[in-house]
């Protein structure tokens, strides 16, 4: 993929950007000097350029032939001609590629308040910067975008005062009925101070997806459900509502498609059925997440497993989930767990010369005791002799925390994903126990993918974990206490050989698991799934005939 961004700035967003992508070829022009420099260290190619000087003769690097994307971040009213400069852009953009703006809207509420009162500011920076060459609207931006041949997929709105522009359009209402306009179009058009406009040479079909999800808990609404899915709306013609709460149902024309996913829930023939109906007969692909064995929860099977029978399709984390709940429903995907983005490293973490600095070894695990219990006799015999080699940091689980026999820990208990994922990038070495068992077996490997993110090397359990560890590579697998106290003592001595597993295990989250990499197979299921909507009813309620209309 490559990536062209005009008024690159210092490279922040395109150094963002290659943090969830990092195979993204990205470039950026540039008209200051200091910035182009700031960026020249973060992109693979900075020009220093105006691109409206003709004497320029501005050519593709070697190798690239098309961009896949153009982003013009607030660019396009500093232009002397911003149709010229996208018309020339637009025949570097490939076939199925996109073009991404921010623009201010001159018709913004506080713009009209200050010509009313015969005033015009003229600010540094801002929808009155003094710098701007030219003004646009909603229309406006319609037109220019069709003047050079590019379909507009979608218009998004930043509306910071919405408030105050209702305030500002009530106010206006007697004068505007006079002048025949209707308030409502008039608050559309000057509540947003910008507009994101997403572009492509061709037309894109749109999709509506919704997601309701658990209450916020340990990240498992971020794992599952946040991240993936803003990362599949980051494509061209997908509308995302994620909830906690509910979920409204939405009129629509019929040939957008709409799919609604549902987040570990537990379905019941008393209270499930009306919600269900309405959801079916509202012309939605319903489909259930669900990332745990199936018949660990009484629940689930008190209700003929209702959770999974009475939706379309299920979606889930291991195939070893999908081999469980095809027993349910025939319309099953794993969607391994990913991180969003590769996270910046602290490059002072690995600096450890014990023995005034030690290894950090993270634990952070629910309802794990009968996991980690056989591990801890043989940890605390190694603290015993080698306490100044060791600091702990625990979260969540308070009793694995009390169990250890060292001074050096902390505990931190069930707190949110952000504070999680803090604690564990600080962190050099993180445990992972999990026993042979029928519900450990369905686990995902998200732990070694969280800590390899964050280049902390891994001590796991051969449990889910033998599939993506190479044991002395990226990780090590073990198969007892005694064998974890060994690792232990050996990274300890000598850090370097943990550090070498953790960069190699980033590396291979960097391969393998960063959500842009699946998030094009994500959407191509939820369409297929609606093409074969009809088909996938008859099943359902064939499985379910308490949903058929009455």
């Amino acid at each position: 993929m490559t990536v062209l961004e005009v008024g690159c700035g210092n490279g922040a967003l395109g150094h963002t950007f290659k943090m969830m992508n990092p195979s993204a070829h990205y470039l950026g022009i540039e008209l200051m000097e200091e910035p182009a420099k700031l960026a020249g260290q973060k992109l693979d190619h900075v020009w220093c350029m105006d691109v409206e000087d003709k004497q320029n003769n501005f050519k593709l690097p070697d190798g690239v032939q098309t961009i896949d994307t153009l982003v013009y971040g607030d660019v396009l009213e500093y232009l002397k001609d911003p149709r010229k400069v996208l018309q020339e852009h637009v025949k570097w953009l490939s076939q199925d590629g996109v073009v991404v703006a921010c623009i201010p809207n001159v018709q913004y509420w506080k713009v009209i308040y200050n010509l009313l009162q015969g005033n015009w500011p003229q600010n540094g920076t801002g929808i009155f910067d003094k710098t701007h060459l030219r003004w646009f609207t909603r229309s406006s931006i319609v037109e220019l975008f069709k003047s050079v041949d590019l379909n507009i997929i979608s218009f998004q709105s930043r509306m910071p005062n919405l408030d105050q522009a209702k305030k500002f359009t009530a106010l206006l209402e007697p004068c505007l009925k006079q002048m025949g306009l209707d308030s409502r179009q008039f608050l559309e058009g000057t509540a947003p101070i910008q507009y994101l406009i997403t572009a492509s040479k061709k037309t894109v079909n749109p999709i509506y997806i919704s997601g309701l999800m658990l209450k916020p808990q340990v990240g498992m609404n971020e794992v599952r459900m946040i991240q993936p899915l803003k990362s599949v709306a980051s494509l061209p013609g997908v509308s995302l509502e994620l909830s906690s709460e509910n979920l409204q149902l939405r009129s629509l024309d019929a040939s957008v498609p709409k799919i609604m996913i549902w987040q570990r829930q537990m379905m019941t023939y008393d209270s499930s059925l009306p919600q269900l109906k309405k959801i079916i007969n509202a012309g939605y692909i319903l489909i259930s997440e669900f990332d745990d064995d199936p018949d660990h929860f009484q629940g689930q099977i008190d209700n003929n497993y209702l959770s999974f029978r009475g939706v379309h399709a299920v979606q889930v984390s291991t195939e070893s989930l999908v081999q469980s709940m095809t027993k349910h429903n025939p319309e099953v995907r794993a969607f391994k767990n990913c991180l969003d983005v590769l996270p910046v490293l602290k490059s002072e973490k690995w600096l450890i010369k014990p023995p005034n600095s030690r290894l950090r070894v993270f634990f952070g695990a629910l309802n794990r005791e009968a996991d980690w219990q056989a591990w801890m006799p043989f940890i605390n015999d190694l603290l015993l002799e080698n306490e100044d080699l060791f600091e702990f940091e625990v979260v969540h689980d308070e009793r694995f925390f009390h169990s250890l026999v060292t001074q050096r820990k902390r505990f931190t208990p069930t707190c949110d994903y952000l504070k999680y994922r803090q604690l564990l990038s600080d962190s050099h070495v993180a445990l992972m126990p999990l026993r042979d068992n029928k519900f450990n077996s369905m686990k995902s490997d998200l732990k070694f993918v969280e800590a390899s993110g964050y280049a902390v090397a891994s001590i796991a359990s051969p449990t889910v974990y033998a599939d993506v560890i190479q044991s002395g590579f990226n990780g090590e697998v073990v198969s007892d206490g005694k064998r974890v106290a060994e690792i232990l003592k050996s990274w300890g001595d000598n850090p370097d050989l943990a550090k070498a597993c953790a960069l190699n295990a980033r590396n291979w989250v960097r391969s393998n698991r960063l959500q842009f990499q699946q998030s094009t197979a994500r959407l191509n299921w939820y369409r297929e799934l609606y093409q074969r909507r009809d088909e996938l009813t008859k099943a359902l309620l064939q499985r379910v005939p308490e949903l058929s209309p009455e």
